[in-house]
C-alpha cells in the first residue's frame, strides 16, 4: 500500500465501514480500537493494516462464556428456515403478489460496469434521491421489503472528469406515510473514479411494514478524500467485467447466482465487490445483494457465487466493483 493511500481520512468516522469476514454482514470497525463484533452472526473480528480478520481467541471465548457464537452450521439452518418461510409466503394460496412481481427465470440482464450503470432501469416510486454532492450523483435507487428486512439497491455516478472519490458514502431512510422514521443507516463504499459508476445492492435492516418511502442521499466525503486520479494508489482503473452468468435453482433453499469477474487491469486486485441487483417486469429497481472475490490477478477472471432468498425477479443484473485495490 502507498503513502498516498494510508492518508485517505477516518478523522470524520466514529466508525470504519467494512463487511463481516464470515458472513458478508454490513459492519463498522470502532475507529479507535480497531474492533468489533457482528450484530448478524456474533463473530468477533479485528483490523490489521486494511484487513479484517476474525479474532478467534475472543470467539473462542464468547462461545465458552454465552454460547452466542454462530457455527457455519446454525447459519446454514438458519437460511434454510428463512427460505422456507420465503416459499410459503410466495406460494401459500393469498392473493398478495410479490413485491418483485411474477417469476419469469427465462429473462436474464447482464450488464458490466463500463456500460452507464442501470440505464434501462428506473427508480421505484417511493425511492427519493438527494441532490449532487462533490460531483456525486444518485443516478438510480430502489427498495423492497423481504422477510421482515429492507433490501435496497442504487447507482452513484462520478460526474468529474479528473477526480477520483475515496470513501464515498451515502445514507438510507425509510419513512412511513406520516413521516414517522422506520429505519435509518449509512454506507461508504471503496472507490469511484473520474466519470465512472459504482452500483451497490444490500440488505439494509430489520422493518415491520413496507415503507412509503425510502431517502437516498450522499455524505459530503472529506476534502483529502477528493483527489485527481494520478494522486490514487492506482492512477488508471478500467472497470471490471462481468462474464457466464449462470443461476442455480433450489425450491428449497433458494436461488444461487454465480458467474466469472474479469480484472482487466494491469494490477493485482485485493478484493472486488459483485453486485447483483434485481428488478420487476417494468424494469423498476427493487434492490439487491452482494458477495466478494478475493484477489484478482492482472487481466484475469475468478469465479463468484451468491445465494439469495430473494424472490425470483423478472431480471436481475450483475455489477462490480473495488473493494480493495
Amino acid at each position: 500500500m502507498s503513502s498516498r493511500k494510508k492518508q485517505i481520512s477516518y478523522a470524520a468516522l466514529k466508525s470504519i465501514p467494512t463487511i463481516c469476514p464470515r458472513c458478508n454482514a454490513q459492519i463498522k470497525i470502532d475507529a479507535v480500537n480497531k474492533t468489533g463484533v457482528c450484530e448478524y452472526c456474533g463473530t468477533h473480528f479485528i483490523l490489521e493494516g486494511d484487513k479484517v480478520t476474525i479474532h478467534d481467541a475472543e470467539e473462542k471465548t464468547q462461545t465458552k462464556k454465552s454460547g452466542k457464537s454462530k457455527s457455519p452450521l446454525f447459519l446454514f439452518g438458519l437460511l434454510a428456515v428463512l427460505s422456507l418461510g420465503m416459499l410459503y409466503f410466495n406460494h401459500s394460496g393469498s392473493d398478495t403478489e410479490s413485491p418483485l412481481g411474477p417469476a419469469n427465470n427465462d429473462v436474464l440482464v447482464a450488464k458490466t460496469a463500463s456500460e452507464y450503470a442501470l440505464a434501462d432501469a428506473v427508480s421505484a416510486p417511493g425511492a427519493v434521491i438527494g441532490e449532487p454532492i462533490a460531483d456525486l450523483e444518485i443516478t438510480k435507487a430502489g427498495y423492497s421489503v423481504v422477510n421482515g428486512y429492507l433490501y435496497y439497491a442504487l447507482a452513484i455516478h462520478n460526474n468529474s472528469d479528473t477526480n477520483a472519490v475515496v470513501l464515498p458514502g451515502y445514507r438510507y431512510t425509510a419513512k412511513s406515510a406520516d413521516g414517522t422514521i422506520l429505519g435509518a443507516g449509512e454506507h461508504y463504499l471503496f472507490s469511484i473514479y473520474p466519470g465512472q459508476d459504482c452500483v451497490w445492492g444490500f440488505l439494509g435492516f430489520e422493518i415491520s411494514a413496507m415503507p412509503e418511502t425510502v431517502e437516498f442521499s450522499l455524505i459530503p466525503p472529506a476534502e483529502s478524500n477528493i483527489m485527481p486520479s494520478s494522486m490514487m494508489t492506482q492512477p488508471e482503473f478500467k472497470p471490471y467485467e462481468i462474464k457466464n452468468i449462470s443461476e442455480k435453482k433450489d425450491s428449497i433453499l433458494g436461488n444461487t447466482i454465480m458467474g466469472e469477474v474479469y480484472n482487466p487491469n494491469d494490477y493485482m486486485v485485493d478484493q472486488i465487490a459483485v453486485s447483483v441487483v434485481f428488478l420487476d417486469a417494468e424494469g423498476v429497481l427493487q434492490g439487491g445483494e452482494t458477495t466478494f472475490v478475493d484477489r484478482v490477478a492482472a487481466k484475469s477472471s475468478a469465479p463468484f457465487s451468491l445465494y439469495t432468498i430473494y424472490p425470483q425477479a423478472e431480471n436481475y443484473q450483475v455489477f462490480a466493483s473495488s473493494w480493495s485495490l
